[in-house]
């Protein structure tokens, strides 16, 4: 019992220190990165590890489209051209 008390402190204090990074590196004024922003909460805000992993196809889909935005700014800034942010 002692053991799972201190496995789900733990557990809970890297979510924190993970959410807390995450919040600094996103930009709530971008669309895709508003969404994953989104998603990373709804996940530090659960109750279980099993509602948490219920997430984790959101959470990829939402990644992968930061990750994609972020690639296109960097062709695009690469080539010498503007790029707007997702709106």
């Amino acid at each position: 019992m002692i053991r799972d008390d201190v496995d789900q402190e733990k557990l809970a204090e890297k979510l924190s220190l993970l959410g807390t990074q995450i919040d600094l590196l996103l930009t709530q004024s971008d669309k895709a990165q508003k969404a994953l922003w989104d998603v990373t909460d709804k996940i530090y805000l659960s109750n279980s590890r099993e509602e948490r992993q219920s997430f984790d196809k959101e959470l990829v889909e939402a990644g992968r489209a930061v990750f994609k935005s972020e690639w296109e700014k960097i062709k695009a800034e690469m080539r010498g051209e503007s790029f707007k942010t997702g709106e």
